[in-house]
């Protein structure tokens, strides 16, 4: 057991390494077959929006979701500003660079600020993300075991995270902790063209009073991850001549 922080009573327990390994693994198995699993019969289409095919699965009280679309950058633009989790700091492996301007919360108006908290490896991670509240309803954050790892010969990566709980990585004040079972997106280099095609797979629980049907309601908006990131890389390629 890995000791990390005090409670004020002693030394209170991380996660061992291996058992964020673990899970950011079985994440990863996961996300990789709901992404490449045939939509009839399990999933249910409901619309197109910004040019992403959603759909979803009911899975329990609280449903997955999945969005595909086309991202008109390649593979090794993309890889660095959707792994970026905070200032200055790249996950993969891959020859590029991670700039301030490549964290998160630059791209994706939902997500609110970022932190590395574990570097396991190239491959493992543990990091905090939060996330803006709607109207009444309190901003979310969320510990989670992130992997990023190449899983095809054609390049294609898989970045996926699973919650976990660990004391270097408590619920600020003002947040309430929420829970995601699966979150993820899967790039996949397109034949012939510069073009990426993304798929956005997500099962979370936001936690506190919301009830699962409204839960079930917003959780198409996760999918709209891959119109951000196009906008995003327009914005820069714009801005950078």
């Amino acid at each position: 057991m890995t000791l990390c922080m005090s409670d004020g009573n002693g030394m209170m327990p991380c996660l061992e390494t291996s058992k964020v390994v673990q899970v950011a693994s079985e994440v990863l198995q996961d996300t990789v077959e709901l992404a490449f699993g045939k939509e009839e019969g399990n999933w249910e289409f409901l619309k197109v929006k910004n040019n992403i095919r959603i759909c979803r699965k009911k899975t329990g009280s609280l449903h997955t979701f999945r969005g595909v679309g086309k991202v008109s950058y390649p593979l090794e633009q993309i890889l660095p500003v959707a792994t970026c989790v905070e200032r200055y700091f790249s996950f993969f492996f891959l020859t590029c660079e991670c700039f301030i301007f490549h964290s998160r919360p630059s791209w994706d108006p939902l997500c609110k600020e970022g932190k590395l908290i574990r570097k396991i490896d190239n491959t493992y991670s543990l990091v905090w993300w939060s996330f803006h509240g709607v109207l009444v309803i309190s901003d979310r954050d969320f510990c989670l075991a992130l992997a990023v790892k190449e899983i095809s010969e054609d390049g294609t990566v898989c970045i996926s995270t699973r919650s976990v709980e660990d004391a270097s990585c408590p619920s600020f004040s003002g947040y309430v902790r929420g829970y995601a079972n699966v979150a993820g997106i899967l790039l996949k280099p397109c034949e012939n063209s510069q073009d990426t095609l993304v798929t956005y797979i997500g099962n979370v629980d936001p936690k506190g009073m919301l009830p699962h049907w409204a839960v079930n309601i917003g959780g198409e908006k996760g999918a709209m991850c891959i119109h951000y990131l196009q906008c995003y890389l327009e914005q820069h390629a714009a801005s950078t001549g």
